[in-house]
């Protein structure tokens, strides 16, 4: 079951296609040749996704070859302009949001002070920033050997060491420009993340040399600055400097090694003759040899797999100056808010309070060591894969000992938060979604709401490669958000859907840049049923923005009601969709025949995990990487831009 994790909705893939870095035809060398590989390279990732049914590491795929034939179009019919911020400022979104991008790319990054360039050059600032975030896992492993008290004080360095080769390099590299605009945003967001207030390390950078104590490299201007002496702020934008690019700097042809997908590519540059002149006929040559997404798969699978009977990673992936890697810092500190849920699960009212701390408190112990081996092997893949692991032993603490409070809202809002934090959270997941009515359940069945969210969006993969046209596309969209809406309001009318997922719906309509205000039209022009081939919704009405109900102001509340007996029975097993493992649940306090009577022996059973794995046998479909389901959380890179 697919999530909608911020931009991993699918929607969100085929805007994949209409990146937030737009690549415009202005004053390139081939203006109309570069139109026409651009408008079928979209085409082509549309099929792409359609033909990915529904995977989330092939629709992913599509998206990291999106970019690729496109930087390999500019490549060819824009090579006079690619020293220039808007081709940098693509290629920096590129290795943000493709888990598996890595140099070398064509003219990337500018040569320092090359014609016709960015005035900063944001390709060098975004290596610098990647490259202390690299070295943040490597220094916090490297304390394995300290007292206690020292290895905090050795952390804490190696965190300020990050912040501060970061900022130190962004304001050596382009002083004057405003740092809002060149990935300060990404600087701020691991501060927040790691829990460190650059104010906060005059201490740690005092006591610490990051370069000879922590073993950081040097960096551009060779100097850590403390929050004591930061240069001023620049306030300049961004802006081509005067130049004119009259030959392609890497020849009429050449040659590359891809770093995502390791193929060749051959870049032939259009309209241009060896000697500098153009030929003046218009000629455009084919782009690049287009990559394929299959090529793409295969890697970035191996990237986001672990081995089910083995558990380590297939691919381990290692920094190298030559080949960034994503930001394992923001890794490090995303998967403390995964281990450190939003939602709460609770032992008040549970059958059995006891067995559930004691099974929560070995959840987080067992979380812990496994963050330290993650830390130890220099895997941020890894530190993911326990965030999600930490989810799926605490919900299943929470079904073996406080299976009477299953339905409520509080359990089913953590299932919900799993779903969306986890993109290897599938289900089944026990007691979810809670029965329409159950007793003691919640006052909005929030889990029947979230699979019809994730359905529309499901839907909406089948429908964008159905279609052939822009207007029946943009149609796919409207009833994407109409089918959301509506089954929302259709199943909790009185609830305020702020509550229950209106932000994941508001969020599809920015990825989509489908305002829901501008869908009537569509919507009247096209039956969502009939015409777009979606199923029908709870309700069985699609809402158009002129006729929706009103709005509900009500909080979630959990309805009167006592669980007395476990619906799923005593003891059962079921196969995690997520990790693809076969788990025993032991009702716990709860006796089979005893008329739903507590057993009163405190007895504290816990989840119990089979020795293997339960695997499907085939298709691009299945992806069961085993019991540290490895996860790409992409939420945090958007922040890098």
């Amino acid at each position: 079951m697919p999530r909608p994790t911020v931009f991993l909705s699918l929607v969100a893939m085929v805007s994949y296609s209409m990146a937030l870095v737009n690549l415009t035809t202005t004053g390139c060398a081939d203006a109309s040749g570069l139109q026409k590989c651009l408008d079928d390279e979209t085409m082509t990732t549309l099929a792409c996704i359609h033909e990915a049914d529904g995977s989330q590491v092939a629709i992913l795929a599509c998206g990291c070859t999106d970019y690729i034939r496109k930087y390999n179009c500019y490549s060819s019919h824009c090579w006079n302009r690619v020293n220039e911020c808007e081709y940098q400022s693509y290629i920096v979104e590129y290795l943000a949001l493709c888990p598996i991008a890595k140099l070398p790319i064509p003219y990337f990054p500018a040569p320092a002070n090359a014609s016709d360039s960015c005035s900063c050059n944001v390709g060098l600032v975004d290596l610098a920033i990647l490259s202390n975030e690299i070295q943040l896992g490597a220094c916090s492993a490297n304390g394995n050997g300290l007292d206690p008290g020292a290895n905090v004080q050795k952390d804490q360095g190696c965190k300020c060491c990050t912040l501060s080769g970061a900022l130190s390099s962004m304001y050596a590299l382009c002083p004057d420009t405003d740092p809002n605009l060149i990935g300060l945003s990404a600087i701020q967001e691991a501060a927040t993340l790691a829990d460190t207030s650059f104010d906060t390390c005059s201490p740690y950078l005092s006591k610490f040399n990051c370069v000879s104590d922590l073993g950081y490299s040097q960096i551009p201007g060779n100097t850590f600055y403390n929050p004591s002496n930061l240069p001023p702020t620049g306030t300049s934008t961004l802006f081509n400097v005067p130049g004119t690019v009259t030959a392609p700097a890497s020849g009429a042809v050449f040659t590359y090694t891809n770093g995502a997908d390791s193929q060749v590519y051959t870049i032939t540059a259009a309209n241009f003759k060896a000697g500098g002149k153009g030929d003046g006929n218009g000629n455009s040559p084919p782009a690049a040899t287009a990559a394929s997404w299959e090529s793409i798969e295969k890697p970035l699978t191996q990237r986001l797999q672990m081995d089910a009977n083995s558990g380590p990673l297939l691919c381990h992936p290692k920094p190298s100056p030559n080949m960034p890697q994503k930001i394992p810092s923001l890794v490090l500190f995303a998967v403390i808010g995964l281990v450190h849920s939003q939602t709460k699960l609770t032992t008040t009212g549970c059958i059995d309070v006891s067995g559930l701390q004691q099974c929560q408190n070995a959840a987080d112990a067992s979380t812990s060591q496994c963050i330290a081996q993650a830390n130890a092997d220099g895997s941020q893949f890894e530190l993911l894969a326990c965030g999600c692991v930490n989810y799926t032993l605490n919900y299943n603490c929470y079904a073996t000992h406080c299976w009477n409070r299953v339905n409520e809202c509080e359990y089913q809002a953590y299932v919900i938060e799993y779903l969306s934090q986890c993109l290897s959270a599938k289900l089944p997941v026990p007691y979810f979604p809670a029965p329409d009515n159950a007793a003691d359940s919640c006052s909005c069945n929030i889990g029947n709401v979230r699979l019809a969210i994730d359905g529309s969006i499901d839907e909406t993969a089948t429908c964008t490669g159905n279609v052939n046209s822009i207007q029946e596309t943009q149609g796919c969209f409207c009833c994407e958000l109409s089918s959301a809406l509506s089954s929302m309001y259709a199943l909790c009318p009185t609830t305020d859907p702020t509550l229950i997922g209106l932000s994941l719906i508001q969020q599809t309509e920015t990825d989509s840049n489908t305002p829901f205000d501008s869908c009537g039209p569509y919507l009247s022009a096209f039956n969502c049923t009939s015409d777009l081939g979606y199923a029908q919704i709870p309700g069985n009405t699609f809402y158009d923005p002129s006729n929706l109900p009103l709005t509900g102001t009500a909080t979630l509340s959990n309805l009167p009601g006592t669980v007395t007996a476990p619906a799923s029975g005593a003891v059962f097993t079921y196969t995690n969709g997520g990790d693809g493992l076969v788990y025993t649940i032991s009702a716990a306090n709860f006796n089979a025949g005893s008329g739903g009577t507590g057993s009163g022996s405190g007895s504290a059973p816990t989840a119990t995990t089979q020795a293997t794995s339960s695997k499907s046998s085939g298709g691009r479909r299945s992806i069961n990487p085993g019991p540290f389901s490895l996860i790409f959380v992409l939420y945090f890179t958007s922040t890098i831009v």
